[in-house]
C-alpha cells in the first residue's frame, strides 16, 4: 500500500499566544485551609537513560533528525518547523488526523519514545519533510529503526523515502518486524530505496512511514530511528 500524504498538518508548531490565554474567570479568594501540605523528602522517581541496541560510541558516524532518537550522533539535521517538519497526514474526506502521538516510557533508547494511537480511520500514516532543503544522504547507507506493537492495525509498517522525484518504500515485515508486543530493530539498506528510483543526493522525505486502517486506540511505539554509514 503506498501512503496517501494528499492533506497534512503540522503536529509540531507553536501555540499562539491568544489560544493559550483564553477567557478565564476571577480566581476568587483563596482557600488556604483545605490545601495539602507538601511532602519536600518525597523521592521522585528516577529515569534512566536507556543506551539502546548499538549505543553511539565517539568517533563514529550517526545521523539523527533529533525526533524518535535522543542518543549521540555525529552528525544531527534537526526537525525544526521552519525548513524541516514533521507532519501528521489527514484523512482527505474527513480532514481527521489519521493518528495522535504522545511520549511513552516504554522505550528501547533514550528517556521515551514516540506512542502513535490509530484514529481509527481507513488508514493513517506520517512523516518528516524536509522539501524546503533537500539533503544528501548518498553517504549513508542505512536507516535504523525500532517498532513495538501488538495491535491488528500495526500487522505491518510501510516505511518510505522520497528523493529527486523518486519514492521508494518497504514493508517492515521484510526486515524482522511482527506486531508480538516486543521491541524489533530494523536495519534497512537505502539501497532499497534508491533501487526504486529515490535519489539520494536529493533526499526531500527521509522518513514516512504508515499503514492500514484500524481500531481507534490501537497503538504502535516508535524509537531509535538514525541512520549510519
Amino acid at each position: 500500500m503506498m501512503m496517501k500524504h494528499t492533506h497534512v498538518l503540522v503536529c509540531l508548531g507553536a501555540l499562539t499566544l491568544a489560544s493559550l490565554i483564553g477567557c478565564r474567570p476571577e480566581p476568587g479568594d483563596p482557600d488556604y485551609a483545605s490545601q495539602e501540605a507538601f511532602d519536600f523528602e518525597r523521592e521522585e522517581p528516577v529515569v534512566t537513560f536507556l543506551p539502546g541496541p548499538d549505543p553511539f560510541e565517539d568517533g563514529s558516524q550517526r545521523l539523527s533528525m533529533d525526533i524518535f532518537y535522543e542518543g549521540g550522533a555525529s552528525l544531527r539535521i534537526p526537525v525544526d518547523g521552519v525548513t524541516r517538519h514533521f507532519f501528521i497526514y489527514a484523512d482527505e474526506f474527513s480532514g481527521q488526523l489519521t493518528f495522535g502521538v504522545a511520549p511513552s516510557n516504554e522505550r528501547i533508547e533514550g528517556l521515551a519514545s514516540d506512542e502513535f494511537t490509530h484514529a481509527g480511520g481507513p488508514w493513517w500514516g506520517g512523516g518528516v519533510h524536509w522539501e524546503d532543503v533537500p539533503q544528501d544522504l548518498s553517504r549513508w547507507g542505512r536507516l535504523v529503526i525500532s517498532l513495538r506493537s501488538d495491535n491488528a492495525a500495526f500487522a505491518d509498517v510501510e516505511l518510505a523515502m522520497e528523493g529527486g522525484g523518486g519514492v521508494g518504500s518497504v514493508q517492515a515485515a521484510d526486515y524482522g518486524y511482527t506486531n508480538d508486543g516486543r521491541w524489533h530493530t530494523l536495519i534497512i539498506p537505502l539501497v532499497d530505496f534508491a533501487n526504486q528510483g529515490v535519489d539520494l543526493t536529493s533526499v526531500s522525505i527521509p522518513l514516512r512511514f504508515g499503514g492500514d486502517g484500524g481500531q481507534a486506540g490501537d497503538t504502535l511505539l516508535m524509537d531509535n530511528v538514525y541512520f549510519s554509514p
